[in-house]
């Protein structure tokens, strides 16, 4: 049985309202007379995650004969971004944002309350989760993982349909569309994006920028954020930058150490470099089924220029120096940090005066940016399978309740009071923002199966760039029996439906 948070979460709320000196949650509207519609003046549009140009109006849910009760929610541990427990949560702002959206609950719903449960390793995954769920033991109402890891649910028949489950629509605002379309098979979700998965829109991915680095080698900031809105960066534009940027830290030694700098920080995911692009590792046919892409030459070479620049020390830090990236980036020793939103943690950490890009082109002139979600470090929602039928229009009455006070509450303090007001230190980092989470990628070549991924990341590890074209051909018969295995298994789960 849970411990009721509710009280407690009343006094956090009013003790971070004496020490919130400014409004949170400007931007936000009031309830009309009829109480069911609010306007917001930061909107965020339900095409990409990130923020529209026109006023949105929002259209409060409404479930008069639903009773919540306590829903049971089980999510990885230690994310960087708590969605739900705001006692987890070290932001105040999101503290906040998440009492009053679970305060928004509990005062509509007066029988309403979380029970909290959590799982961390991999290892865990099998006891606590597909276990207890193919079971029966309708253990959990709600589980929140990253999406590569529900794929595995998935697989196994250990989650419904999110189509299926009763009062949930996936066009309401609160969802992420584009994300969620691309996600699908067959136009049928087994699990789901919104806004209140804050771990998703914080795995995404973005480019730092050292300003003052970038004007010592005579990088003029207001070009580089003119390239972006151009649409005329592209990685090869980042790699020039990124050698003259490169430098040795005049200690005398002919090792890689601390006092060097570099014009690339990076991680192995090579993620942000590949999927700005556009290009993808699979996709789906006219019949809605996944299908393994073939290394096209687009793909070809830019895996081989990822090959090159994350093993030209010219360029980038290795990443077998020994040398921990993100903090030697806030310690001013790198032009560019290629990671995700998620690196802020460290970043702002340092002293530096630092600026945010949005994932390079693939090209001059294209049209689309691309900004990668992470697969294995991101969030999505979705229903176990045992769920009792009668009472899934609960569980979708608390989905679409718990999307819309999160799009009300949460939102406009992640994205408008965070991201754009304290991580974007100034307009034109602002303005990137909204490029950012306006274009919220995935690969579904990587969070349905890991066949292209490992091999990239091998052949990276071993600066193979020789054989890319080989090496893909060769494993392309594997990802596609991978994702055919896939097919088949979600046809046969879709086909239950109707039983």
């Amino acid at each position: 049985m849970k411990t009721n948070k509710n009280t407690n979460q009343k006094l956090i709320l009013i003790l971070l309202s004496l020490v919130m000196v400014l409004s949170l949650f400007a931007g936000c509207g009031q309830k009309t007379d009829d109480g069911n519609e609010v306007t917001t003046n930061d909107p965020v549009t339900n095409s990409g995650d990130g923020t529209g140009t026109t006023e949105e109006v929002l259209i409060e849910p409404n479930f008069p004969e639903i009773e919540l009760g306590t829903i049971s929610i089980i999510q990885r541990r230690n994310e960087t971004r708590e969605e739900w427990d705001p006692e987890r949560e070290s932001n105040t702002v999101i503290q906040q944002a998440l009492i009053e959206r679970n305060n928004y609950l509990s005062n509509k719903y007066e029988d309403f309350d979380i029970e909290y449960y959590y799982v961390m390793t991999d290892s865990e995954f099998t006891p606590k989760l597909t276990t207890p769920i193919s079971s029966g033991q309708q253990a959990y109402d709600i589980v929140i993982h990253p999406p590569m890891r529900l794929m595995w649910l998935a697989n196994l028949g250990c989650l419904r349909l999110v189509q299926t489950v009763d009062n949930v629509n996936l066009d309401n605002p609160w969802w992420s569309t584009k994300l969620n379309e691309r996600l699908s098979y067959k136009g049928y979700n087994f699990f789901a994006v919104g806004n209140a998965n804050l771990t998703a829109m914080w795995r995404t991915s973005a480019i730092y920028f050292n300003k003052s680095i970038a004007e010592s080698v005579g990088l003029s900031v207001s070009e580089l954020y003119q390239s972006v809105f151009n649409h005329t960066w592209t990685l090869e534009k980042m790699l020039t930058y990124a050698k003259q940027a490169t430098m040795d830290g005049g200690d005398g030694l002919d090792v890689i150490s601390n006092k060097d700098t570099f014009g690339i920080i990076q991680t192995p995911g090579f993620y942000p470099a590949f999927c700005g692009t556009g290009l993808t590792l699979a996709d789906v046919n006219d019949d809605g089924e996944f299908f393994a892409k073939k290394a096209s030459q687009e793909i070809v070479d830019r895996v081989t220029s990822m090959i090159n620049y994350m093993n030209n020390d010219e360029i980038a830090l290795p990443l077998t120096a020994g040398i921990d990236q993100w903090p030697h980036f806030a310690d001013g020793k790198g032009l560019f940090l290629v990671e995700g939103i998620a690196a802020t943690q460290v970043v702002r950490d340092g002293e530096i005066n630092y600026g945010l890009l949005p994932c390079p082109l693939g090209q001059d002139g294209q049209t689309e940016y691309h900004n990668f979600m992470h697969h294995g470090h991101g969030s999505a929602m979705a229903v176990p399978v045992d769920v009792d039928n009668d009472y899934l229009a609960v569980i979708g009455a608390f989905l679409e309740e718990a999307g819309y006070s999160s799009r009300l509450k949460v939102w406009p303090a992640f994205y408008k009071t965070l991201m754009k007001g304290q991580i974007a230190r100034d307009p034109e980092s602002a303005d990137v923002m909204d490029i950012i989470f306006n274009n919220i990628s995935t690969d579904i070549g990587l969070v349905y199966s890991d066949v292209y991924d490992a091999a990239i990341r091998e052949m990276i590890a071993n600066n193979d760039y020789t054989s890319v074209k080989s090496k893909l051909d060769g494993l392309y018969d594997s990802m596609q029996e991978a994702l055919d295995e896939i097919n088949v298994l979600y046809q046969e789960h879709i086909a239950k439906i109707g039983q």
